[in-house]
This record gives structure tokens, sequence and C-alpha cells, in this order.
């Protein structure tokens, strides 16, 4: 990702704390996701995965 730079090469502390936000973001998601991978072959199996999901909502409060 490019920043716009002012007249001194600084760049605005918004658009970059934005992206940071997003990146750790999707990276936690990525991280909590894994979680639910039983066999560790990157992919979520369907069945019961309503009892995960459950879990994990009453896990984050």
């Amino acid at each position: 990702m490019k920043f716009k730079k002012d007249e001194s090469g600084r760049i605005a502390i918004l658009p970059f704390y934005h992206h940071v936000m997003r990146t750790v973001s999707l990276t936690q998601a990525r991280i909590d996701m894994s979680e639910l991978d039983e066999d560790s072959d990157g992919f979520l199996q369907h069945h019961s995965s309503d009892d995960r999901i459950e879990r994990w909502k009453s896990h984050e409060t």
C-alpha cells in the first residue's frame, strides 16, 4: 500500500493507522479461524461448526 506524502515526505497518521488496524484485525481473524480447523488442513468442516461458533462467541465476552 502506498501512502501520500506531504511536502516534507511524511505520511498522514490516520490512513496509516487504519491500514495497521485492518491488517491486525485480519491477522487475528485468521488466527481465530485456524483454531477451528480440527485437522489442520486449512479447511473448516461444516459438521458441528454451529457448536464451535457458539463456543467462540461466548468465549469473546
